[in-house]
């Protein structure tokens, strides 16, 4: 609620912009906001009332529905994003898996699994393949006993050969396997392969990341002049600030009113920009709090139906470094069930 004020305060005091702005533009994201953290709120207070298996048995197969439309579907009608997509099966599949595993065999659970990750790889998001693979790893390592069998063994044969390969290969030999990881995974990942095929530092000509960190340096600069409550919701594509291009890559070959108008691609740069360091604290002081209270659910485990909430909330405070989260549903939705760590009532069944 605290956030939610902030918010709005930043709103009031909402800054010129180089962009005009309606009156209703104005109050549009406000009103979204106020929609958004009552749905948290909503979520937090009656999920105890619900089948949390029937909600992850409907996250499940909406999560394959959306692996199958952007696999097949996807390229006719444009829906989703690369990004967007493999954010949304990270997040989910935590849940989808739950549901697996609850009602299916193991080998049909690992088969499922496979095919989450699979999915995330063709969309060709970096960051998505290392989260998606990292859940799964943390699912397996605290599931049930033969998954956890799965888990070692997986552990057992894969350390030492990379301690054999981290000790004893040549540099040559690391690029060799790249490439050969790049042939394997062109068909799938084209993004990817070219990323392992890419003799330099991937960050000195990768241009998302490039741009990404161009924002850093609009948000500080932001922030210097509109430290408390920012220039408002929604402005940061349309608040103009003076950008040192040229101090980040000669890579970039746009404009600074080109980049001005591009998104934060940082839920926590963005609300620092948008609504100040007062709005920016009450809700890092909501997510350390989930952080806190929640690892209680990881060192008691008791294949507990709340560790399917922290692993994609973990998930999610990562995805919010490179996309801007919180202007959707999603975030917000778990944000709710993620509260329920911190209640402690009873376990949800």
């Amino acid at each position: 609620m605290l956030f939610l004020i902030f918010v709005l305060i930043s709103a009031f005091l909402s800054e010129v912009t180089y962009r005009d702005r309606s009156i209703f533009s104005i109050l549009k994201l406000p009103i979204q906001y106020v929609y958004w953290v009552t749905l948290a709120l909503f979520v937090k207070t009656w999920i105890y009332n619900y089948s949390f298996y029937n909600l992850s048995r409907y996250i499940f197969y909406a999560s394959i529905i959306d692996i199958f439309y952007y696999v097949f579907l996807n390229p006719i009608f444009h829906v989703f994003y690369p990004n967007s997509f493999a954010y949304i099966i990270v997040v989910a599949m935590p849940l989808g898996y739950y549901y697996a595993m609850k009602r299916f065999s193991v080998p049909m659970v690992i088969l499922i699994s496979i095919g989450f990750v699979l999915g995330v790889l063709y969309s060709g998001s970096r960051t998505g393949t290392a989260l998606i693979v990292f859940e799964l790893i943390m699912l397996l390592s605290l599931g049930n006993s033969q998954l956890k069998k799965v888990s070692l063994i997986v552990g057992v044969f894969s350390l030492p050969i990379i301690i054999m390969v981290s000790a004893n290969v040549y540099d040559y030999d690391i690029r060799q396997a790249k490439l050969d990881l790049a042939d394997i995974l062109e068909d799938y990942s084209p993004k990817i392969a070219h990323t392992l095929r890419m003799e330099e530092n991937v960050f000195d000509r990768d241009k998302s990341f490039l741009i990404r960190k161009l924002m850093i340096q609009k948000g500080e600069r932001i922030f210097q002049e509109h430290p408390f409550f920012g220039v408002g919701p929604g402005n940061f594509t349309r608040y103009y600030t003076s950008l040192d291009i040229d101090s980040v890559s000669s890579w970039l070959h746009g404009n600074e009113l080109k980049y001005n108008r591009t998104s934060a691609q940082n839920s926590y740069l963005m609300i620092l920009a948008e609504n100040g360091i007062l709005a920016l604290t009450s809700i890092l002081f909501v997510i350390l709090n989930i952080l806190w209270k929640g690892f209680y659910y990881i060192r008691t485990f008791k294949n507990n139906a709340e560790i399917y909430i922290y692993v994609p909330f973990v998930a999610l405070i990562f995805y919010g470094f490179i996309l801007v989260t919180t202007m959707g549903t999603l975030f917000w939705f778990f944000l709710g069930l993620a509260l329920t760590l911190t209640q402690r009532r009873r376990h949800l069944s």
